[in-house]
């Protein structure tokens, strides 16, 4: 398990009671998955974190000082969510203390909601320990398992994600948008996780650089430009499955000696489009096929035969064809088959004409460059 995390020891805040917090995050397995926390002991901490649902967790001197669930799930492991945590806890009426918006939109069904008292302070601002991509409990732990993209903290004022992102006006897609205008505060930072010597650098002007432990990477696949992956979600729709996938969902590792397949994140409708991939690990026994595979059937057919049916495949050992297969070809039996001990590595998808993408699939966004993602 990866166990790469950013942290920083902040100052004294602008405010402990007034800030905002946003991030663009793609998944690999929404399940405990932390965000963004902080904490100066197990009693007093705060944390947002992914256990299929979003939650965010609060203690003050051991007790809960605030407490959300959503009803929403975020299973969609193709796709980027901008999350907007906003607070005030000067505000008199509760549902103004704490906000939580998802791709611009303020959440507001909850299956546990308890918001913070009255002027309670809040553990991301604090003179705390932060921590990006894990939190502390009774130590660091939950670390996050997919990539993050523009991650960024206001000391001091509740904001709205209209600072942080845009509806395009062709697509109606949220997209990322360049923050302009803000005051940062104290203990602010804009991590934009360009420098890949160090990624934990703040673009804020404020110095709040983070400190990078583990095997964090960076990536071109961001909100702007969005990477198709493999996908867990289809492949365990077959049933049982023995393989792992690592490194933000880029590499496909087979794990015994039995047919196994995934496929991409995306489905292009329309338009000429190109993949990539390489076979980075395996012997000339093994057979990794790559191509096209219709998913009609492919759960009853997987049951029945344990090999992908209908597609068209280029099939080829470490360095040598297989005998009979057909590159693209017609489709067989043999085709679309994953074997043994091999690693595919680095899937990705793109459109040879960008306008080919329909406004129903994943976001192509407006100039965001740069995420990082966890190394398994």
């Amino acid at each position: 398990m990866a166990t790469t995390y950013l942290n920083h020891t902040q100052s004294s805040a602008t405010s402990d009671k007034k800030g905002t917090f946003s991030a663009w995050v793609k998944v690999n397995d929404a399940a405990n998955l932390a965000v963004f926390s902080g904490h100066t002991d197990s009693s007093n901490r705060v944390a947002l974190y992914f256990s299929e649902t979003l939650r965010i967790y609060g203690a003050i001197g051991g007790s809960q000082s605030l407490y959300f669930i959503t009803n929403r799930v975020f299973r969609d492991v193709s796709a980027w969510y901008h999350i907007v945590i906003a607070w005030d806890t000067t505000q008199g009426t509760e549902a103004n203390r704490f906000k939580i918006y998802v791709n611009g939109v303020q959440e507001t069904s909850f299956a546990t909601a308890v918001y913070p008292p009255q002027d309670a302070d809040v553990y991301w601002n604090k003179g705390t320990t932060s921590l990006v991509g894990a939190r502390f409990v009774s130590a660091i732990q939950n670390y996050f398992d997919g990539q993050m993209s523009h991650v960024a903290f206001v000391d001091g004022t509740q904001l709205t994600p209209s600072t942080f992102g845009e509806t395009d006006s062709t697509s109606g897609i949220w997209k990322w948008k360049s923050i302009t205008g803000v005051t940062w505060g104290n203990n602010g930072f804009n991590l934009k996780f360009e420098n890949s010597g160090n990624l934990g650098l703040d673009s804020s002007g404020n110095s709040n650089t983070f400190t990078v432990n583990g095997n964090a990477t960076k990536n071109i696949d961001n909100p702007s430009n969005n990477h198709c992956t493999w996908n867990p979600l289809a492949s365990k729709a077959i049933g049982t499955v023995s393989w792992t996938l690592k490194d933000a969902n880029t590499n496909f590792d087979p794990t015994s000696n039995t047919n196994q397949f995934t496929t991409g994140t995306i489905c292009p409708e329309k338009g000429k489009w190109y993949w990539e991939m390489k076979s980075v690990q395996g012997s000339a026994t093994d057979w990794p096929d790559i191509g096209i595979m219709f998913t009609k059937n492919i759960s009853t057919h997987m049951a029945a035969t344990g090999n992908p049916q209908h597609n068209f495949s280029y099939a080829a050992a470490m360095g040598a064809s297989r005998p009979g297969s057909p590159a693209l070809g017609p489709p067989g039996e043999n085709s679309g088959r994953s074997a043994n001990s091999f690693l595919l590595s680095s899937a990705l998808l793109s459109p040879k004409t960008p306008s080919s993408i329909s406004s129903s699939a994943r976001p192509q966004c407006a100039s965001s460059r740069s995420s990082f993602f966890i190394r398994s």
